[in-house]
Formats: structure tokens, sequence, C-alpha cells
């Protein structure tokens, strides 16, 4: 069914649609219905109220519309999977692996997105003055539950440099103490005070 025909010629339930975890439910003449988007794009506007077209004739499909008509999508009566093997018909399998490609595509989609957040949230942390001691203030874990680490982690390197350049003062004391201590064997050796 057209995107268009629905937006031009379609009717309306009368109420405003949100998303929830399992797509929009809606009362079509007194009948609820299950509808989705396969369309991964869909799920980015939780929060928007959708307007419902539909042609009476064929529910199959709907149009969701945003309130300021700036995004459309056409959604799909949610396709029933029988629950035993033996009552499976021609087309389950293939609609079954149809939302098994789309959960994959929206796991992969999430794991992106949180990347790019933590990455830019990390740039940010260490960019921002106001962020500096966010760590110390909110109790953030790492990807394995670990909240002192990461607080520590400044602290830490800090402490690491501090006894890093003491060893490199130290190792260059030590050098100057046994040339100072060459020096003088070199010269007792050269010279016999003995004869003087």
């Amino acid at each position: 069914m057209s995107n268009n025909y629905l937006f031009l010629f379609g009717e309306t339930t009368g109420y405003k649609n949100t998303l929830e975890s399992t797509g929009l439910n809606i009362t079509i003449r007194g009948l609820k219905r299950h509808y989705d988007c396969f369309d991964i794009s869909f799920r980015e506007h939780g929060s928007t109220a959708w307007e419902i077209r539909f042609d009476p004739e064929n529910l199959t499909q709907v149009l969701a519309v945003n309130e300021d008509e700036t995004r459309r999508y056409i959604l799909e009566e949610k396709y029933i999977q029988p629950m035993a093997l033996r009552e499976r018909k021609a087309g389950d399998s293939e609609q079954l692996q149809r939302v098994n490609n789309y959960n994959k595509d929206l796991k992969q989609n999430i794991i992106d997105f949180r990347a790019n957040n933590a990455d830019t949230l990390q740039n940010a942390a260490l960019e921002l003055p106001e962020f500096r001691d966010t760590l110390q203030k909110l109790l953030i874990t790492d990807n394995t539950g670990r909240h002192k680490d990461n607080r520590n982690r400044v602290k830490m390197l800090k402490q690491a440099e501090k006894l890093n350049s003491q060893y490199e003062e130290a190792v260059l004391v030590e050098d100057v103490s046994d040339f100072k201590e060459g020096r003088i064997d070199y010269l007792r050796n050269k010279v016999d005070l003995s004869i003087y």
C-alpha cells in the first residue's frame, strides 16, 4: 500500500499513539491491533505521538504520521507465529527470519550508538572542567561493573609518574656518585702521593 495513498485518503483513529515495547497498539473501530515497523529509525522516535491513518478495507498496513507531518512510517500488522512447529505453514519461517534479522540489525545499531556516545562523553570529560570530578560524584561503572578503578586511574597515573621521576633522579644520582668514585680511583692510581 502506498505511503501517499494512506496519507491523503486514509481514515484516522482520532487518537494519538506512542511507541511501546511491543510496537504501536492501536484501537481501530473497537478492535485492538498491534503494528510495528521494520525501519530501524522508527525506534529513534519513541516519545513521538503518532497519528494513525488507515484504509478500512485493508488493515494489514497503516501509516504513522507525526504531529507536524514531517515523518511518515508504514507500519505492518504483527505477524502471529504459531506456538508449535507442527502448526507452521508456508511463510512462517520467512517472517520469523525477517524479525530475527531486524533484531540483529537493531542490536548492532544500539551497540554503535552507545560506543559513539561513550567516545563523545570520554572526550568531553577530559576537556570540560565541569565534568572532571564526575566519577568522584557519581557511581558510574565501566563495562565490568567497576567504579573505583576508573575513579582512581588519574590518581594512580600521577603516583606512577612521580615514582618514575624519583627513580630516574635516583639513577642519575647513582650514576654521578659512580662517576665520582671512578674518578677518585683513577686519580689515586695515576698520582703517587708518596713521592711528595
